[in-house]
């Protein structure tokens, strides 16, 4: 590399000769400002002469000038010498920067950015180095909580980590030693260890902030979940729960154990979480309150089965919060009893216990006030009357019992307000999505009240039995009102049900007239106005239900102001549906077998036979 040695070279001496220019412009201005103090002196001292020279008529005078304009003119000289080395040194400069230039052209740069690979390589190690450094304002922290004896120099290190912890993010806390950090934080939070020295028990401060650092490091960094939880945190924020000795420090260590219970439910319920964030909760603030809830319903969202004790210890207190008038709370109160339920739906014996005979009178009795409370938690409370009512026989009878067949069809015809009339064409109405109508707005956006009241209808209506014969007998029943008289210890399982069901529809006074003036042309003007195949698929479920509930006299009159035979027909005709076309099938074989004089030739005169042929 011959021409870099030369560069290297111009470059050297250009620097002396800086050097050098430096040394003599500062020796030169030294020299400059003691002429100019003795030359104030020796200007006055001439000026003088030269007056008393012009005056006397001396004949040096001329001399003199004649002198001082050839001082000036090899000043002049010198200046123009001085310009003239100045731009050839200029030129040189540039000559010499092309020759860098041209050089430069044929060797590879050495900067930073070639020394360090480039410049994302350099932008990764300033980034390892600024890590690390974070990295290195932790390790005095940590070791002055662990190591120090002094109460105040432990609160000084806990306040700053706290601090830290709240900006920091996983960038940051890349080279921290999270385990060494959360260890000591659990030790501080649960008060006196052996393994720890110099920590004084008691202390509120310490504890708090000790809980307060472990929040933060859960925002911080999400990951170290599972770092806490091998570390045995679920333990000692129970311990902090059950045995409360500072409010401030119980009220933290329930925000940490929400934070947990988010993506590690299953530990925390297996850790007895559960039963401690709900031990106390009437003494906490209402934000406090709302804190232990969401633990709750994340906790009975992974519960398991071996953890009934824990799920019947908690119902008492979620029936006495569900019905507050704060929403929040009365909605994540009703949110972890759905939660219960549906972990033990499998159980029935299990879900009666969960859900009482007395809850039940007093949901139903929510349900119908329709005031403000309720409006907030109706939909919980239906899905979890629809769950209950699946789950167990008994609860489903106890419903039926309550009269809430008619809080259901107030529920379905609020929010079908706006639909047009069962007696309008159904054929037409039939596909308003489609068509782009002026009700297809409401008939796709089903609010989810009427679609939990829906499927609870669905679920508390006698089930049809599955062969011929045992319809034939149901049918028997029917006739007879389901009476005492006409049950055979010989029914199968699905008739007794089916049984039991029909005589407490009839046992209430008004439920008959729900389903036929009410609930049977609200299902037809839904069927004709929604385009959701479930919701259809449902609505069709409650019309064959309610034609087999009915017996002659009130199916006639039920079917008198709708237009049967126009919905069947558009029904069957759904043949990208085929389950909604099978239970249109079952809706002509009842109704036909119900009433085979008046309805068999209207079904051939208005097309039914005709639709049948197509599928």
């Amino acid at each position: 590399m011959p021409a870099l040695t030369v560069n290297e070279q111009v470059q050297g001496e250009s620097e002396s000769d800086e050097i050098d220019v430096v040394a003599h412009s500062s020796s030169s201005e030294d020299s400059m400002q003691l002429d100019s103090e003795a030359g104030s002196s020796h200007e006055l001292h001439n000026h003088g002469s030269s007056l008393m020279d012009v005056d006397t008529g001396n004949p040096h005078a001329e001399h003199n000038s004649a002198v001082s304009s050839v001082d000036s003119e090899e000043d002049s000289s010198d200046e123009d010498s001085s310009n003239e080395n100045n731009s050839n040194e200029d030129d040189s400069d540039e000559h010499n920067s092309e020759s860098e230039d041209d050089e430069s052209k044929d060797t590879p740069q050495a900067d930073v950015g070639g020394i360090f690979g480039g410049s994302r390589l350099f932008e990764l190690g300033l980034g390892s180095a600024v890590r690390m450094g974070n990295a290195q304002r932790f390790r005095p922290l940590i070791a002055a909580l662990g190591d120090s004896g002094d109460e105040s120099q432990q609160l000084i290190a806990l306040q700053e980590l706290t601090e830290l912890l709240a900006m920091a993010t996983e960038d940051t806390l890349i080279g921290v030693d999270v385990s060494s950090l959360v260890q000591t934080l659990i030790a501080l939070a649960n008060g006196p260890s052996p393994e720890l020295a110099g920590i004084v028990s008691g202390n509120a401060n310490i504890m708090l902030l000790a809980c307060r650092c472990l929040s933060n490091l859960l925002e911080a960094l999400p990951l170290a979940g599972s770092v806490l939880l091998r570390h045995g945190v679920v333990d000692m924020l129970c311990t902090r729960l059950l045995d409360i000795e500072y409010i401030d420090v119980a009220e933290q260590a329930l925000t940490v154990l929400t934070q947990l219970s988010r993506d590690s439910a299953t530990r925390v319920c297996a850790g007895g979480g559960l039963s401690a964030c709900l031990m106390f909760l009437d003494f906490f603030a209402t934000s406090t309150q709302h804190t232990a809830l969401t633990c709750a319903a994340n906790c009975t969202r992974a519960i398991a089965n071996d953890q009934f004790g824990q799920a019947a210890d908690a119902v008492p207190v979620l029936e006495r919060t569900m019905f507050y008038s704060d929403p929040k709370t009365a909605d994540l109160s009703c949110s972890a009893l759905l939660h219960l339920a549906v972990a033990f739906r499998s159980s029935p014996e299990r879900v009666e216990r969960l859900v009482s005979a007395e809850l039940l009178q007093r949901i139903v009795a929510s349900i119908r006030s329709g005031d403000s409370a309720a409006r907030h938690t109706s939909v919980a409370l239906l899905r979890l009357l629809v769950t209950v009512a699946s789950a167990s026989r008994e609860r489903a009878m106890q419903l039926l019992g309550l009269d809430v067949i008619p809080v259901l069809c107030g529920i379905l015809a609020a929010s079908c307000a706006d639909l047009p009339d069962a007696s309008t064409d159904v054929a037409n109405t039939a596909g308003l999505a489609t068509t782009g109508s002026r009700h297809q707005k409401s008939a796709v956006h089903m609010s989810e009240q009427a679609w939990e009241a829906l499927r609870l209808t669905v679920t508390l209506l006698p089930r049809l039995p599955a062969s011929d014969s045992s319809l034939e007998r149901m049918e028997t029943l029917v006739r007879d009102k389901c009476s005492s008289d006409s049950s055979n210890p010989a029914d199968s399982d699905s008739v007794s049900d089916c049984c039991l069901r029909l005589q407490a529809i009839y046992s209430s006074p008004g439920t008959p007239d729900q389903l036929q003036h009410t609930l049977l042309p609200l299902m037809l003007r839904m069927f004709a106005s929604t385009t959701n195949t479930p919701a259809r698929y449902r609505v069709l479920l409650v019309v064959l239900k309610v034609v087999f509930c009915l017996d002659a006299d009130r199916l006639r009159a039920a079917l008198y102001s709708v237009d049967l035979p126009q919905f069947v027909v558009a029904a069957v005709s759904l043949q990208d549906s085929p389950l909604l076309s099978a239970t249109a099938l079952l809706i002509i074989q009842v109704v036909l077998e119900k009433l085979p004089g008046h309805y068999t030739q209207r079904f051939v005169r208005e097309g039914v036979v005709d639709g049948l042929s197509t599928l």
